[in-house]
Parts: C-alpha cells; sequence; structure tokens
C-alpha cells in the first residue's frame, strides 16, 4: 500500500509563490543547484497538490512540473529522478 503524501497547506502554497515572486522580481538562484532545488519543490508540491484531486488539469499541471523539473535537471547536467 502506497503512503499518502503530506496534505498541502495554506503556509505550503504561500511559501512557494513567494519563492515565485522573488524569482520574477529579479532574484535570480545563485547556483545550478538553487535552481534545481526550486524546481523541485514546485514538483513535489504540485505532486502533492494532485494527490488529493480527481482533476485531470491537476495531475497535468504536476506532470508538467516534473518534466520542468528533468530538464532543468539535464540542462545544468544533473542525474537522478523524483
Amino acid at each position: 500500500m502506497s503512503e499518502q503524501p503530506e496534505r498541502v497547506t495554506a503556509r505550503d502554497v504561500e511559501d512557494f509563490l513567494s519563492e515565485v515572486l522573488g524569482r520574477f522580481g529579479g532574484t535570480a538562484p545563485a547556483t545550478p543547484a538553487e535552481d534545481v532545488a526550486f524546481f523541485e519543490r514546485k514538483a513535489e508540491l504540485m505532486g502533492r497538490i494532485a494527490a488529493e484531486s480527481d482533476d485531470p488539469e491537476t495531475h497535468a499541471a504536476a506532470t508538467n512540473a516534473r518534466a520542468q523539473l528533468e530538464e532543468t535537471r539535464a540542462f545544468y547536467g544533473f542525474g537522478g529522478g523524483l
């Protein structure tokens, strides 16, 4: 039996959106590892949201977030998967 991920809280979303605003506000990641870490957090959060939903668009967004993570890892030469 697979374990359900931790439920997403408003604080989880708030923290992530604050990070997104920082990135769009001109705060670029200092290192490739920080850039990859951002996409890891995004994919993890979107996956947790999708786990609580039956909405196909929500699942598609989680799939897209995982694809962005893999593209970013490949760009920087980072291995590993989610």
